[in-house]
């Protein structure tokens, strides 16, 4: 019994050290950059998701000997075809090249001379293998906008000539946003916000102010790049409607100026949207882009004044804003 359990062990461990010479190793590593550091690529191999590395990390893939195509993600240019010989190990890094728009990944295959004090000296840290990230289709966060207005109406002239002139549309705004992928090419989200326009130019004796709230829902059509799985376009256009909109004149420092408050009606309008947007992480993403929206205001009450000219009776609130987003998505 004795002598067969010494075989079984013998064999056992004779079993695991020829597995072990026969396994290859390909080691992935990319070194620390500024440039996409915060997003995380994925490598392939054959295909299949084998890795997913983070700006500063290396990531070692075990496999059996045989012929192996790598790549990352869809960027055909990244791809290397290798022969992988039993018990060797071989090193690819990664790096990113400046492009026209963004970074363009690369990846080249070195040698332990080179790979070696990059990922030692580098302080690189080690990620395990290839966990699969489901994307998150809901996203919640903050949008902020400034932008101007269409239809600027004359309000002060100073001693200087300039006319100053208040605005209904545009200014700086900022609205809570949520939204949910809907599939690979449909988009929906919703914004509750607020944006408030001022006097141009700005007058330190004489204020004309602007505030509305507003709510917006936006269908939007998804364009996705098919070498960049992190980044995406979407154009859209949906309802808006605008409440509590209040128009705040303080004049009377000025000869026949004076101080009130005139409300307007709350009204319903229209928008369409075009936003570029790029995951930085697994969970946060970014968005840029422009945003045109129409709406026609009507005076409602004031008090000892009110407007007589048309354009302060039913101004234009349209206007053109530039949205930036940050957004949690979950």
């Amino acid at each position: 019994m004795k002598y067969l359990l010494s075989f079984l062990f013998s064999t056992a461990l004779f079993s695991g050290i020829c597995y072990a010479q026969q396994e290859s190793r390909v080691i992935f590593y990319r070194e620390n950059n500024i440039t996409g550091a915060a997003v995380t690529y994925t490598v392939f191999a054959n295909g299949l998701p084998v890795a997913r590395l983070k700006n500063g990390s290396y990531t070692v893939f075990k496999c059996s000997p045989g012929n192996y195509t790598f790549r990352v993600e869809k960027f055909r240019d990244t791809e290397i075809s290798m022969r992988i010989e039993k018990g060797r190990t071989y090193y690819l890094r990664f790096g990113l090249k400046t492009g026209m728009w963004s970074a363009i990944p690369e990846m080249i295959a070195v040698d332990s001379v080179s790979a070696y004090p990059a990922i030692k000296n580098g302080m690189l840290k080690y990620t395990d293998m290839y966990i699969p990230a489901e994307r998150k289709h809901n996203r919640l966060g903050i949008n902020t906008f400034m932008g101007f207005g269409f239809e600027g109406i004359p309000w002060i002239i100073t001693t200087n000539g300039d006319v100053s002139k208040a605005n209904f549309g545009g200014g700086y705004g900022i609205a809570l946003s949520y939204g949910r992928e809907l599939g690979n090419y449909f988009d929906l989200s919703a914004d509750l916000g607020y944006q408030f326009s001022e006097l141009r130019p700005v007058l330190k004796n004489a204020s004309v102010t602007f505030g509305r709230f507003m709510v917006s829902v936006t269908p939007a059509f998804v364009i996705n790049f098919k070498k960049q799985e992190a980044m995406r376009i979407r154009i859209g256009a949906g309802p808006d409607y605008y409440f509590s909109p209040l128009l705040n004149i303080k004049t009377s420092e000025i000869p026949g100026g004076f101080n009130e408050k005139w409300k307007y009606s709350n009204k319903a309008g229209f928008h369409i949207t075009g936003l570029y947007e790029m995951d930085i992480s697994e969970r946060w993403s970014v968005s840029y882009g422009l945003k045109y929206y129409s709406v026609s205001y009507e005076f409602s009450s004031g008090g000892e004044h009110y407007p007589s000219d048309p354009s302060l009776q039913k101004p234009s609130g349209s206007g053109l804003d530039f949205i930036v987003g940050f957004h949690y998505r979950f």
